[in-house]
């Protein structure tokens, strides 16, 4: 599909896609536009492009707050606006989270409210092998803070700590996007949605909906803890 726009200027990540990150941001954006939760977006991360219109149509943003304008106006998150052809829609400074996501439609629409994550606590369940971890590394799982390294990208997000991991590696198995992984060096990898379809690593943690969407606007350096 031929998305009614001309990009000026590239951002550092910007895309269309289906999988978004942060589902519930993307699902807001495309409900203030009348849109369905499967339609595309533009998932736009740390630094925005610049975008120049191609025809009328409504525009709504949710997520990070990137300093998003139209025409050099600044607009809101999680408002619609419509847009004309010649416009041009450009993002300035990151304010907040690290992941925006940019909806089409043909009209302004009441939608989802979205408001970025308060908190960085991550509600998980075990995952298959979460029972041989010793006690001690359960309470270390739980107790500790963590932090998100360098490594991170649509695939995963590794953790800088390392934890004190006796497991053996397993057959390779089913993973899914929020299954945390433990490496043989005590790694902690959080896979995400462009994450593998099976894996060799322990599974000891499950993320759910709403903690993926926490962790889809935590970038390298960003504190988080799990909580059951």
């Amino acid at each position: 599909m031929k998305y009614p726009c001309e990009i000026i200027s590239d951002g550092a990540m910007t895309f269309l896609t289906s999988v978004p990150l942060d589902i519930k941001a993307a699902h807001s954006a495309n409900s203030l536009v009348g849109n369905t939760a499967s339609n595309q977006v533009f998932e736009i991360a740390l630094h925005g492009p610049k975008i120049k219109v191609t025809s009328e149509y409504a525009i709504a943003i949710c997520g990070a707050d990137l300093s998003p304008c139209i025409n050099g106006e600044r607009i809101n998150n999680g408002q619609a606006y419509v847009v004309s052809e010649g416009d041009i829609i450009s993002f300035g400074e990151n304010k907040s989270g690290i992941r925006a996501y940019l909806a089409r439609g043909e009209s302004a629409s009441e939608g989802i409210p979205y408001s970025l994550p308060t908190s960085n606590v991550l509600r998980v369940s075990p995952a298959p092998e979460f029972e041989q971890l010793s006690q001690n590394l359960v309470a270390s799982l739980f107790s500790h803070k963590f932090t998100v390294s360098e490594l991170a990208n649509r695939m995963g997000a590794q953790l800088e700590q390392r934890m004190a991991n006796k497991l053996d590696a397993i057959i390779t198995s089913p993973v899914i996007p929020g299954t945390v992984q433990l490496t043989p060096e005590g790694r902690l990898i959080i896979l995400l949605a462009d994450c593998q379809t099976t894996g060799g690593y322990p599974r000891v943690l499950q993320l759910g909906f709403e903690a993926l969407s926490v962790m889809a606007q935590l970038g390298p350096g960003a504190e988080l803890q799990f909580c059951r």
